[in-house]
């Protein structure tokens, strides 16, 4: 079984694709009918921007993070070397014990 690599704008599409049925639904007679539905689609509308923004920040600062990682191996290479030949080195004791 493979799985697919979903990404930023993947998530963000079956939001709007939800978004859009609920709109959809709520926009018929029931709505008129029950106030409270009214309210809910607004609730929803709020919390999928909210996740928007949540999910751009989180996409933005992993990014960030990734290039700050890529650009201390450029400039510092042996630490991260050394660092993971001990962690090699650690885990090669650990299952050659039995």
């Amino acid at each position: 079984m493979r799985f697919r690599k979903t990404t930023t704008t993947d998530v963000l599409s079956d939001l709007d694709q939800l978004l859009g049925d609920v709109r959809a639904l709520l926009s018929s007679k029931v709505k008129e009918v029950d106030p409270a539905l009214s309210q809910l689609g607004h609730r929803l509308e709020q919390s999928v921007d909210r996740i928007r923004t949540s999910s751009s920040k989180a996409a933005e600062q992993s990014r960030a993070l990734a290039q700050d990682a890529d650009d201390y191996v450029h400039t510092s290479p042996w630490p991260v070397v050394g660092g993971a030949l001990a962690v090699g080195v650690v885990l090669g004791l650990m299952f050659s014990k039995r």
